[in-house]
């Protein structure tokens, strides 16, 4: 029971701190915002991830009669507990403790507020992030129904998770029949609902067309300050224990550079720390094996990992 009141307190905290100090100076620009994805005027990818979420807050917000701001403020407050709660069920499974469970849940609760910078209104991150942890649980443990009904879901909000796409046949290649052939089903659900909702609501311009490459290391001071407090804490684990980290979550890291990449090629900065925010299951996993699994003990030996490519 303990956990759960940690969590719930964190939830809280978090969700005061970011109404407060971010979302409530910035009401006026989350309504021109809110209204203009809802009439379908919004640029990409505002427009596209967060459609099915805005009608979601207008439905609920005509129904009890309540603000925008008192809807998107207790969306944020479930999403943070169901994302402690997924990251907690995550990282317990890959340590096979309880206690990396909560490690892991603290590390996403410190780097939730890096979130901040940049961060005005983007629901659909921490629904997604939550949906991404348990995905991944999906994709480690062979769980193909599940990894697919979460891939969906995870669709409507954001294409980040396709990367499953990748990594289910990374871990499972030699041990299922037909594993390609469930990698497409799960990378179909996962980006599905994004094409479908692009397809229904046209073509919008993409709120960053005009950003350079020379815009990559703008306010780098802040950027390397902020991207350094979000890896290092995983980085350290890998650069230390390198060898004995399990094969899973090293093919995990892949992730890493494919994501930076993109953002790189299409967005030309970095300083966005949410944009990233989804790699978090997989830091959080890292950083709570690193705490937890002793040095030179696999998790064949400490969780339900049976094997260790």
């Amino acid at each position: 029971m303990t956990r759960y009141f940690i969590f719930l307190s964190i939830a809280i905290g978090f969700t005061y701190t970011y109404a407060v100090f971010v979302q409530s100076p910035a009401i006026a620009d989350i309504e021109a915002l809110h209204k203009r994805v809802l009439e379908n005027t919004a640029p990409s990818p505002y427009q596209y991830h967060m459609y099915m979420i805005d009608w979601g807050f207008e439905i609920v917000r005509r129904l009890f009669g309540l603000s925008l701001y008192k809807v998107v403020t207790m969306s944020n407050f479930l999403a943070m507990v169901f994302l402690l709660f997924a990251v907690d069920v995550w990282c317990r499974a890959v340590t096979g403790n309880s206690m990396g469970g909560v490690i892991g849940a603290l590390y996403v609760a410190g780097s939730s507020f890096l979130m901040l910078h940049f961060h005005f209104y983007h629901p659909a991150d921490f629904w997604g992030t939550g949906l991404f942890a348990l995905l991944l649980w999906c994709v480690v443990f062979d769980r193909l129904l599940g990894a697919v009904v979460l891939g969906v879901a995870s669709g409507f909000l954001w294409e980040k998770a396709a990367f499953a796409f990748i990594a289910y046949p990374a871990m499972h290649w030699g041990r299922r029949p037909n594993v390609w052939r469930a990698a497409l089903l799960i990378g179909m659900a996962c980006v599905g609902p994004q094409i479908m909702i692009r397809l229904w609501l046209g073509p919008r311009p993409d709120v960053l067309s005009g950003a350079a490459l020379g815009d990559l290391l703008q306010g780098w001071r802040s950027l390397a300050l902020l991207q350094f407090a979000f890896l290092a804490p995983a980085g350290s684990v890998l650069i230390l224990r390198w060898k004995q980290v399990p094969g899973c979550l090293k093919g995990l890291t892949l992730y890493l550079p494919m994501l930076y990449s993109v953002y790189i090629v299409m967005h030309g900065r970095l300083k966005e720390i949410r944009s990233f925010w989804v790699l978090t299951p997989i830091l959080a996993a890292i950083v709570a094996w690193g705490l937890v699994v002793d040095e030179g003990k696999d998790l064949a030996e400490a969780g339900r990992f049976q094997w260790n490519p």
